[in-house]
C-alpha cells in the first residue's frame, strides 16, 4: 500500500515503515525510498523511520 501512495503522489514527511509483516526486504524499500526523495532515519522498536528530505530542508530554511 506504501507503494501505492507514493507512486500516487502522497508525500508526508516522514514514513513509519513496519517491516516485520512485508514481503520486501528492508533493504529495497530502503533503496526505493531513497530514490524518490526519503531518507532513512533510525530504527524505532520493531519500525523504520523515513523523512522526507526536500520538505524537512524547506521546513529548516523557514527558521533560520
Amino acid at each position: 500500500m506504501l507503494r501505492e501512495w507514493i507512486e500516487g503522489g502522497y508525500r508526508p514527511r516522514w514514513i513509519l515503515y513496519e517491516s516485520m509483516h512485508n514481503p520486501t526486504p528492508l533493504g529495497a524499500m530502503k533503496t526505493w525510498l531513497g530514490s524518490k526523495g526519503w531518507r532513512y532515519v533510525r530504527k524505532i522498536g520493531w519500525n523504520h523511520a523515513f523523512e522526507l528530505e526536500e520538505l524537512s530542508a524547506a521546513l529548516r530554511s523557514e527558521g533560520t
